[in-house]
């Protein structure tokens, strides 16, 4: 099942990422993921929580420009090219990749990655045949 990444576009000012980073933390919004990104319309950051809700809450609160998108949160096998397995298996399916970022997911050591692509539902179905852990 997708998650939902939470994109907010921040304007190209000095100080916008650190002012988020400010906003996130009085509010005690955790997030497991962040990305940041440059575009031609201004930075984004890119988040994802497991606590969204009060994340879409928080930026319409603050009246700041989001969007939802679905991403996969796959755990990365613990051995050499583990990473590059997932990369192998989405590029076989013809599968484009917009966007892929690291996660903190849980309190263990397991390493995950954040993807985003033009087809979520089967990217997830091709992790998965191929025993990559998703989680949502």
């Amino acid at each position: 099942m997708a998650i939902k990444q939470v994109s907010v576009n921040l304007g190209n000012l000095p100080g916008a990422i650190s002012r988020l980073s400010t906003l996130l933390y009085r509010e005690d919004l955790p997030y497991q993921a962040l990305h940041i990104s440059s575009h031609p319309e201004g930075i984004k950051a890119h988040l994802v929580s497991r606590s969204t809700d009060r994340l879409i809450s928080f930026f319409t609160s603050y009246n700041f420009s989001f969007t939802e998108e679905p991403v996969i949160a796959a755990l990365i096998p613990a051995h050499p090219g583990g990473l590059h397995a997932i990369l192998r298996l989405l590029d076989r399916a013809d599968l484009i990749i917009h966007r892929l970022y690291p996660a903190r997911i849980g309190e263990g050591t397991a390493e995950a990655v954040i993807i985003e692509t033009d087809n979520p539902a089967l990217a997830e179905t091709v992790l998965k045949e191929s025993w990559i852990e998703i989680i949502s």
